[in-house]
C-alpha cells in the first residue's frame, strides 16, 4: 500500500465514531481529551467524552472537563462569527467562508456557523452573479462605442478587408453578448427584479435589437403597470377606508354633541371629494345642530352680559366663533364686554391708589 494512502487511512479511522469509543475507553481518556480541546477539536471532544463509561476512575473529572468543552466551545463560536462578520464587511468573503468552514470542522453540530456559512454563501453566490453581468455590460459598453467609431469610419473613408473584417466580428460578438445580456434581463424578469431586468434588457437592445428581446421588454412593461394598477387599487382602497372612519367618527360625534370636533371631520371629509347622500345627511343634521347650539350660547352670553358675568359671556360667545367662525355678532358683543372689563379693571387700580 502506499504511504501516503495508508497516513489517509488512518486519518480517516481517527477521526470515526469507532476511534472516538476507543478513546473513550482508553486507560488516560482526559489526555486525550485536552489534547483535542487544546486543537479546538471540539466536536470530536464531545463525542470522546460521551462514550467515556461512568465506572472509569476519572468519570468524575470527565464530568467536569464536559462544562469546560461547552464553554470553550461556545467562546469559539462567538470569536468566529465575529471574525467572519468582520471579514465579510471588508469584503473578504472568500476568507470568511473559509473560516467558516475551518469551524465547521471543529465544530460540526453548531447551528450558528451553519446557518452563517449558508446566508454568506447564498450572499456570495449572488454578488458573484451580478459581477459576472456587470462584466457583460463593461464589455457591451466597449463594443458600442468600438462599432460606432468603426461605422463612422466605413461611411467617410474607405476600409479593406481586414477594417471589415474587424467590425464583422465586433458586430457579432455584440449580437452574442446581447443574447447573454437578454437572457439575463428575462432572468431578473423572472426574480421580480424589474429595475435591473429594465437596464439589461435596454441595453441589449441597444447593442442588438431582436424579436426576443422586444418580447422581454414587452413582458416587463406589464409587470411594471401591475404594479402601478395594484399600487393605485392600494391608494384606492386606503382613501375608501379612511373616509369610512372619518364618517363613522362624524355621525358619533354628533351623536355626542362634540359639534366643534364633527365640524372638523365635515372639513377632512369634504377635501376627500365629492360628498355622498349619507355624508350629506350627516352635514345637514350637523348644521341644524350648530345654528341650535349658536343661538343657544347667543342668548347665553347675553344673558351672562346683563348678569355682569362679563367673563363668563366671553367665554361663551368665542365658543360660537368655534362653531361658525363667519358669526357678526358675536365678536362685536366680545368688544364690548371686554371693554366693559378694562373700564372695571382700572376703577378698582384708582381705588387701590387712593
Amino acid at each position: 500500500m502506499n504511504p501516503l494512502t495508508l497516513v489517509a487511512l488512518l486519518i480517516l479511522v481517527s477521526l470515526s465514531p469507532g476511534c472516538a469509543y476507543l478513546d473513550a475507553r482508553s486507560s488516560d481518556p482526559l489526555t486525550k481529551i485536552g489534547g483535542l480541546m487544546k486543537a479546538q477539536q471540539y466536536g470530536y471532544a464531545r463525542e470522546v467524552i460521551a462514550k467515556v463509561p461512568e465506572t472509569h476512575p476519572d468519570y468524575q473529572q470527565v464530568v467536569s472537563l464536559r462544562k469546560e468543552i461547552d464553554q470553550q466551545a461556545t467562546a469559539y463560536e462567538q470569536s468566529v462569527l465575529s471574525d467572519g462578520k468582520k471579514l465579510e464587511q471588508q469584503g473578504q468573503w472568500y476568507q470568511a467562508q473559509q473560516a467558516y468552514r475551518q469551524a465547521l470542522q471543529r465544530l460540526p453540530e453548531s447551528e450558528k456557523l451553519q446557518a452563517a456559512a449558508q446566508v454568506l454563501g447564498i450572499k456570495q453566490k449572488d454578488r458573484v452573479a451580478r459581477l459576472e453581468v456587470d462584466l457583460l455590460i463593461a464589455q457591451g459598453e466597449w463594443l458600442k462605442q468600438n462599432l460606432v467609431i468603426r461605422n463612422e469610419l466605413a461611411l467617410i473613408a474607405s476600409t479593406n478587408w481586414l477594417k471589415e473584417s474587424q467590425r464583422g466580428e465586433l458586430q457579432k460578438r455584440s449580437r452574442k453578448l446581447a443574447a447573454e445580456l437578454g437572457r439575463h434581463g428575462r432572468l431578473a424578469l423572472e426574480q421580480g427584479a424589474l429595475a435591473r431586468a429594465e437596464q439589461l434588457l435596454s441595453f441589449a437592445m441597444q447593442l442588438h435589437p431582436s424579436e426576443s428581446i422586444a418580447e422581454a421588454q414587452h413582458d416587463l412593461v406589464k409587470q411594471q403597470q401591475a404594479i402601478v394598477d395594484k399600487q393605485q387599487q392600494a391608494i384606492i382602497q386606503s382613501r375608501k377606508f379612511m373616509r369610512k372612519k372619518l364618517v363613522t367618527s362624524l355621525q358619533q360625534a354628533i351623536e355626542e354633541n362634540q359639534l366643534s370636533e364633527a365640524s372638523l371631520f365635515v372639513t377632512r371629509i369634504k377635501l376627500m371629494g365629492t360628498l355622498n347622500e349619507k355624508e350629506q345627511q350627516l352635514v345637514q343634521q350637523l348644521a341644524s345642530l350648530v345654528q341650535k347650539q349658536v343661538a343657544d350660547d347667543m342668548t347665553q352670553g347675553v344673558e351672562l352680559y346683563g348678569q355682569g358675568k362679563y367673563q363668563q359671556a366671553i367665554e361663551v360667545w368665542r365658543h360660537v366663533l368655534t362653531l361658525e367662525p363667519g358669526n357678526e355678532q358675536a365678536p362685536a358683543h366680545i368688544e364690548r364686554a371686554e371693554r366693559i372689563l378694562e373700564k372695571l379693571q382700572r376703577l378698582r387700580e384708582d381705588k387701590v391708589e387712593e
